[in-house]
């Protein structure tokens, strides 16, 4: 038992295959067992602190910076960049009809939104167009592969 207590704490160079893998195995184990303690200390650890606004103060400082984080990843300041009107293609590139058949009726025309809670948005060709007009002019990049400056306008 001695010498196998020896062997964990000896240079690798003078162990056998065999006693090497039996270091590594016991080593790799006693850093599974403290990682997992760990975790177990941490978890009591939050769960004894103070809440803040119903959830425990160090798990609402992570949400708080992870809000913070986002909110500058994911500022107005990266919108796609805009061109004047007169940067735009005047012919827009036509990828096909696929879709665009004869039998489009835009009297009985719906489309439906499934809600997360499962109630069913229904809206027809009327109710799209009431809605206010935005237009932008940007450098449109197709999964293709090719990118003009086009005008969009609802």
């Amino acid at each position: 038992m001695s010498n196998f207590i020896r062997n964990i704490f000896r240079s690798n160079k003078k162990l056998t295959v065999n006693e090497y893998i039996v270091k590594k195995t016991i080593t790799s184990f006693f850093l599974l067992f403290l990682f997992f303690g760990g975790c177990i200390w941490a978890w009591k650890w939050i769960r004894r602190q103070p809440p803040d606004k119903g959830i425990q103060q160090p798990v609402r400082d992570i949400l708080t910076t992870n809000e913070d984080v986002f909110n500058k990843i994911f500022s107005k300041k990266h919108l796609a960049k805009t061109y004047p009107v007169s940067a735009a293609i005047k012919n827009v590139r036509f990828n096909g009809s696929i879709g665009l058949g004869n039998d489009f009726n835009p009297e009985t025309w719906k489309l439906y939104v499934i809600k997360k809670n499962g109630d069913t948005l229904t809206l027809k060709l009327n109710d799209i167009k009431k809605l206010p007009k935005v237009d932008i002019i940007f450098n449109f990049k197709c999964i293709e592969g090719w990118n003009q400056i086009t005008y969009w306008m609802n």
